[in-house]
């Protein structure tokens, strides 16, 4: 199997060491297959982490084959938009090129006040990295809807994969620092604020993923792991206990 996009959940997971991380409840085949379809596997692996008392929920799904690997890490609040933003990275990735990259910090819902917030932090090295990679002049309209300013929607080359890797950390541990770090005292955890399930939902509607994997793992398989894990709510374990701040939204 191909191997160059694992990085975007190690990196992530050690970026939040400190904070406690609980792995989500799923069934084993939610969490990896693989398929051999004329001589040909591919396998996909996926989970969910729970961060914090459950203010934070991390999707993750891989694809790979023996010339494709495909990454996808979403990290969203659950019942704090308001306070708490998205992060998000795709990476499409053949053995040729670095097809498609995503690397951005959104909002779920309409919070003018951390918009601004997140503009002073995000606005610099939007400028910065769009140098290094250019926006694709052809984004598809789901993403333009999602997307804020300082979004990286690129390609490059395999030789700058480790270029791209530092955009991400960059974005990465800047909302780590900025916003998740000292936001998570005051932020309330549980289940999805419906702005929440709404931008997840926009995401399962339009996802790729499903163009790659339905003709191999089948469309029952693909629409159920899209819509009730890696875009569906957060999956504690029965026995896991969180000290909610504030009023646990549910969806």
């Amino acid at each position: 199997m191909m191997e160059v996009a694992g990085w975007t959940l190690t990196d992530i997971l050690q970026a939040l060491q400190g904070i406690p991380v609980e792995q989500e409840k799923r069934a084993g085949c939610f969490r990896y297959a693989k398929a051999d379809r004329h001589g040909k596997p591919i396998q996909v692996t996926s989970d969910g982490w729970l961060v914090g008392q459950q203010q934070l929920n991390i999707k993750f799904v891989r694809i790979q084959s023996a010339n494709l690997d495909i990454a996808t890490v979403i990290i969203t609040p659950t019942a704090s938009p308001d306070l708490l933003p998205i992060f998000v990275t795709d990476l499409v990735v053949t053995s040729q090129h670095c097809h498609a990259l995503i690397v951005d910090v959104e909002i779920a819902g309409d919070y003018p006040q951390l918009c601004n917030e997140l503009g002073k932090v995000f606005d610099p090295l939007g400028r910065r990295w769009r140098q290094e990679f250019p926006p694709n002049p052809d984004v598809p309209a789901w993403f333009h809807e999602i997307a804020e300013e300082w979004a990286l929607f690129s390609s490059c080359s395999l030789a700058d994969l480790p270029l791209l890797r530092q955009a991400f950390r960059e974005y990465l541990d800047a909302i780590v620092k900025h916003f998740y770090v000292p936001r998570l005292p005051q932020a309330a955890g549980g289940g999805d604020h419906p702005a929440v399930a709404s931008y997840k939902t926009h995401h399962f509607e339009h996802s790729p993923g499903r163009k790659v994997m339905a003709p191999k793992f089948g469309a029952a398989y693909t629409e159920q792991l899209l819509r009730d894990y890696h875009f569906g709510p957060p999956r504690p374990h029965e026995n896991s206990r969180s000290s909610v701040k504030g009023e646990q939204v549910s969806r």
